[in-house]
């Protein structure tokens, strides 16, 4: 078990485990551990302003209501790179 940046030794962790690495200047480094996560989903936290506003994005990934609640989005929302400020595991 993991909790921080602490293991228990010996720590085994599931087959279907996805882990998403975080760092920050200030607050450090963090993990987030996905278990039995499909895959890894990100997106930027930008405001979709086509959608609100009529308004061209200034990025291709962008949060929707969807990423919001459940993180279920569409693929053209889903960053290929892998790279996001937000992101969570998909099932």
């Amino acid at each position: 078990m993991c909790v921080g940046q602490t293991c228990t030794p010996g720590a085994v962790l599931p087959a279907k485990m996805r882990i998403i690495e975080a760092s920050h200047d200030l607050l450090g480094e963090y993990r987030l551990y996905c278990e039995d996560a499909d895959e890894l989903l990100f997106t930027e936290n930008e405001s979709n302003t086509e959608r609100l506003w009529r308004v061209p994005n200034a990025t291709p990934f962008v949060k929707t209501q969807s990423t919001i609640t459940s993180f279920t989005v569409t693929q053209n929302a889903v960053n290929p790179a892998r790279v996001g400020n937000e992101g969570g595991g998909g099932l």
